[in-house]
Order: C-alpha cells, then structure tokens, then sequence
C-alpha cells in the first residue's frame, strides 16, 4: 500500500509556526483497514513535493493522549522506523525544494515530530482547552458565566510552555484534573459551612462576630487548572495561587487568558496580598471580577520560613495537588499549610496526591505523619485513577492501549489540635 496524503477523504485545517499561508493544509485519516508502516510514506529519494512532505509530517502529529478519552494508537501509522524517517528528513540539504521558506517549515515540522516522540518533555509548547465536567445535581447558580459552562462542562484554556530544566509547573498533570474534577463534591459542603457561619478571628477581643467570605489559597498552582476552576465553580470565594518565582509567569497568564469567563478586565495590575508576606515581600498581580470575587497569584517558595500570619488573614480553605515530588517536601507542606490555614473550625485542606514512578506510598506516609504532627487529621479520603498525558511508545508500538494509568490519593483534613 502506497501513504498519499493527496488521497483526502477529510479536510483538517493545519494550524500552528509551521506552514506559512501559501502552503496547502489538508490532512487526512487513512481508509486502508490496515495500519500503514514507514515504508508507506513518501522517500526522499523520490523528491516528494513540499506540500507532500508538509501533510505527511502533519500526520505523523502525536495527538495529546486525553485525561479521559481512550488511546488513538490504532488511528496512526505503526510508530517502528518512524524516529529515523525524521531524521533523514532533519538530515537532508533538500536541494530539489528551492522556496527556502517551505524548507524552513519541513525542517521545523519534522523537529516538532521527533520532538513529540521524545517525551512530553520535549514536545514544543502551545494552548489547549480542558473541559471539567460538572456533576449532575451540582447547584447551577453557581455557576453563572455562560462562556465558562458549556454542555455541562466548564471550559478552561491553558498555556503549557515547552519543559524545560525541572519546572514541572509548566505542565497539566492528571492529578490536577482529577481534583478540579472533584471540587464540586468536596468544596461545596465545606465552603457552604464558612458561608453559613459567622465568624470570630480566633485572636479578636471584640464580643461580636464578623462576617466574612471563604478564602481559597491553591499551593503549587501549576498551570491553574484547580484554582481556576474553583473560581468559576464558586465565584463567591476569593481565590489565591501561588507558585515557585519560575513557574509565576506563565500562571499569570493563564489566569488572564480565562479572565473573560470571570467577568474580568484585562489588565492584570501589581498589588499587595498581606497573607502572602515573605522575606522578599512578593508582589502579585490581581484581577478585579463582577460579582466574582479577587483572583491573585504571587510567588511563594515553601523551603522560605514564613513570617508569622495574622489570624483574620488566613485562608479557610487550602488546595493542592500533586505536591511531592522531592523527600524535602512533605515537611515543607505540611509547614505552609500550617502557617497559612485558619484555625477557625470549620477549615480545611483539599490534596490530591498521585502514585507513580519516583512517588510511592512512602512519601505518602511522610507527608501523613508530617500533617499529624502538626495536629492535623483526616476528615474522608479515597483512591482514584487517571491517565497521565503521555504515552509508553513501546507499547504504542505493540498495538496495545499507550496511555500511563495513575492512582491518585485525595484526602480532607482539618485541625484536631493547634500545634505548639
């Protein structure tokens, strides 16, 4: 069988760096009831023309591998030989393609391809749209952005920068959408109980109570899948996320990439957030919302000892997920949440915590023991699995489903006892 990706039984406008406007764009998924090899592709020994080589590199495209939907092996050409097909394309001088422009796009697409086959860490960064569903019974009215909520489902753009150096932060991992995913039914009993009650700042000497609203602070944000998500579940909350100084930029601009879905201006604008203090007084960037409330960033390093924080600036709420990924880090999260929670009684702490290689139970029961001994304790707790965005290309090659599966601890906790 011969690969001619002119055969088009389906447009697919290419978008992206690579393919300057003149180029054609079509792409299609192949009829033959047999996986096709590399031996079907066009050869540079025939000089195939630029738009050939284009759509064929097109094809070649790994599709990000769904938090949710099954692997797409089958619908590709068999993965063996594929790596040194694009290197002999990198390797070629090209000489029969004269538009230097069109040369330029080959190379870029088909660095892109092997890229893609390196890893997820070296796939070229770009947007995409995540969808959390929303559960049926959850309370419409709080949700009440139309452009957010579409078909049960909030939608929410992202920015993942390339991964470079150990930020990990720069990428969307399962146990993000997993929590985000669940934040309807673990956030709304507890933020119906802090909007119910009136509160009295443990350290305050008046007689009377003050109102006030849930706050929400999200350690190691990421991308800001789970805080914007709980900004557009529960707009009532003010939402505050943080990260490491490195992983700050790119935040930031994921939470002005979603500000319209909030009712948000478009100007992020320096402010001062007095919860978030450190030696190095970090400054945030804040995003004013109608009828939401504030959503801040500021970058905050968990290995930093924390000034002491004022009762009535702490949050009631802190979010978190997949947080331990070095031995230090179950004492220094457990240390944050312990300066920055309330000890009010009705606050708590909202984990997502995943299993896979280099995070085992062990560092599980690190972090357990750490939280205990600060006098906290689990409320409920359960397992999950999900599928993390990238796939085994060994078992890609075998014809067998190429998704990573990953068990995923959450847990809520409260304060038992304040620790001295």
């Amino acid at each position: 069988m011969s690969f001619n990706p002119t055969n088009l039984t389906s447009a697919i406008p290419l978008h992206g760096p690579f393919l300057p406007s003149h180029i054609p764009s079509e792409l299609t998924k192949l009829t033959s009831p047999s996986s096709p090899t590399v031996l079907d592709l066009p050869h540079l020994h025939t000089h195939p023309s630029a738009s050939t080589l284009l759509s064929t590199l097109s094809h070649l495209t790994l599709p990000a591998i769904s938090f949710t939907q099954p692997s797409l092996h089958a619908e590709r050409i068999n993965e063996n030989g594929i790596p040194a097909y694009l290197t002999r394309i990198i390797s070629s001088s090209l000489s029969w393609i004269r538009d230097e422009n069109e040369k330029e796009a080959i190379y870029e697409a088909a660095s892109a391809r092997l890229a893609e086959r390196a890893g997820r860490g070296a796939r070229v960064g770009g947007t995409r749209v995540i969808r959390i569903p929303i559960p049926q019974g959850f309370r419409a009215a709080e949700v009440d952005n139309g452009d957010a909520l579409k078909e049960k489902n909030l939608v929410i753009t992202l920015h993942e920068p390339s991964l470079t150096g150990d930020n990990l932060g720069h990428k969307t991992w399962v146990a993000s959408y997993l929590l985000a995913k669940r934040l309807p039914q673990l956030l709304s009993p507890i933020l119906d109980e802090q909007n119910k009650n009136s509160y009295q700042t443990p350290d305050s000497t008046t007689t009377s109570s003050s109102a006030t609203h849930p706050r929400i602070l999200e350690l190691g944000s990421g991308t800001g899948l789970v805080g914007l998500t709980a900004a557009l579940l529960f707009p009532r909350a003010s939402i505050h996320l943080t990260d490491l100084p490195s992983i700050l930029p790119n935040l930031e601009h994921n939470i002005q990439l979603n500000s319209h879905l909030l009712n948000n201006t478009q100007t992020h604008t320096p402010s001062t957030c007095p919860t978030t203090q450190s030696p190095s007084h970090e400054t945030q960037h804040q995003i004013t919302s109608t009828p939401h409330r504030p959503i801040t960033s500021a970058a905050l390093d968990w290995s930093h000892p924390h000034p002491p924080i004022p009762s009535q600036s702490r949050y009631t709420t802190i979010l978190a997920a997949d947080s331990l990924y070095m031995p230090p880090h179950a004492a220094w999260l457990a240390k944050t949440i312990d300066s920055f929670l309330s000890t009010l009684p009705s606050s708590r702490v909202v984990v997502e915590l995943p299993i896979r290689e280099g995070i085992s139970e062990v560092e599980h029961q690190d972090w357990k023991r750490e939280m205990r001994g600060r006098g906290f304790g689990i409320v409920e707790e359960g397992w999950e699995e999900g599928f993390e965005e990238w796939e085994d290309v060994r078992m890609a090659e075998e014809g067998e489903d190429r998704r990573v599966v990953v068990r995923c601890w959450w847990s809520v906790w409260k304060r038992i006892s304040i620790a001295r």
